[in-house]
């Protein structure tokens, strides 16, 4: 058996550990031992919440599908060891441990996700719930609990995990499962306008009118879009009967007992309404959407929003936040280098919110 068999081999190994046993030490550990000295304890099980610390990533990503030309690319970067295929995937060798975060993160932005084996240093007394709702106070010697999971966090970051635990005596002898506790937050906090992005002049176009504009209508170098509505609703259901009288009318492309498609040069709405008698009918409104510095004039109503970029606080009610830039979208015009108060929805794990968050102004 030569070199690279060998290494096909141990990467297959690798994987099946990674990913289906890596909780066969946490839950063996130092149990043998002391079950030979309390044999008339009764193993029970609980789960806890359990404060924690990332301590490192183990230095082998694992990427459960990929293009040739996203395996090409990884292969080039510098931190990148060795790239093996297997049967579930590709297991990526990673130089240093220190380099698993900031790869996985430059992938991610590739819309890549991998998976890596995390190691994080826990209490060594954990509080075990039972389902009978009792807690008891265990001790847990292991010390770090290892997770599969993507890297979203970096190196010494405060995580809570969420453990399914066996208890022998006071003595945590391992975990039956382990995953990241992800939470939804929401915070308030004081914002920096940095500066205008673009603006985006939202026309309304009556839905009548609707054929008399397209994206050439506007004269401007911006960028121009135009969603058009053929289509009409019904306030109230239609009857059988009547979807099946009117089906056949010449400007009906279809219709439902909730509404119909009209044909897009049909534009008389008298038609329309002396046809379906009773009914209500709505008829929306169509939308052209210029993104332009420059104003365009065109003889429909219309609505300017604004795209700021908004300068966040690295820290905010306990929880550190990754990105400190993002784009909050408004029909106010805001003055640059002033302070606004804005709404973050977002997810976090620990006291760390992840990079993807939305940005609002408060009310």
């Amino acid at each position: 058996m030569d070199k690279k068999d060998l290494i096909k081999i141990a990467a297959v190994l690798g994987v099946l550990i990674f990913l289906g046993s890596m909780l066969y030490t946490g839950f063996m550990s130092g149990a043998f031992d002391f079950q030979n000295k309390q044999q008339k304890d009764v193993v029970v099980s609980g789960t806890a919440l359990v404060n924690g610390t990332l301590r490192t990533y183990d230095p082998i990503l694992f990427i459960a599908s990929a293009t040739s030309s996203e395996i090409e690319y990884i292969k080039n970067d510098s931190r990148v060891k060795a790239v093996e295929p297997t049967a579930q995937g590709w297991i990526i060798n990673v130089t240093l441990r220190d380099d698993v975060y900031p790869l996985a993160k430059d992938l991610k932005n590739r819309n890549i996700t991998t998976t890596a084996a995390a190691n994080i240093a826990v209490p060594s007394q954990i509080t075990l719930k039972l389902a009978n709702g009792t807690e008891i106070d265990t001790y847990f010697s292991g010390a770090v609990i290892r997770i599969a999971m993507e890297p979203v966090v970096d190196a010494d970051s405060d995580i809570e995990i969420a453990i399914v635990g066996t208890a022998l005596g006071n003595r945590l002898t391992g975990y039956v499962s382990a995953q990241i506790n992800q939470k939804k937050v929401n915070l308030e906090v004081n914002g920096t306008v940095s500066k205008l992005e673009y603006i985006t002049q939202i026309f309304t176009i009556p839905w009548e009118s609707r054929g008399l504009v397209n994206e050439n209508t506007p004269k401007t170098n911006g960028t121009v879009s135009y969603t058009k509505e053929n289509g009409i609703s019904f306030a109230n259901e239609l009857t059988v009967n009547d979807t099946i009288r009117l089906k056949n009318l010449s400007y009906i492309t279809y219709i439902s007992q909730f509404g119909a498609g009209i044909d897009e040069n049909f534009t008389n709405k008298n038609t329309i309404l002396a046809d379906f008698g009773n009914a209500t009918i709505v008829f929306p409104d169509s939308k052209l959407y210029v993104q332009s510095p420059e104003d365009v004039a065109l003889n429909y109503t219309k609505t300017n929003q604004y795209a700021y970029e908004i300068g966040l606080p690295k820290n905010a009610n306990g929880y550190d936040l990754t990105v400190q830039k993002n784009q909050v979208v408004t029909t106010k015009k805001l003055i640059e280098n002033t302070t606004v108060a804005v709404k973050i929805t977002g997810t976090a794990i620990g006291n760390r919110l992840l990079g993807t968050y939305l940005v609002t102004l408060k009310d």
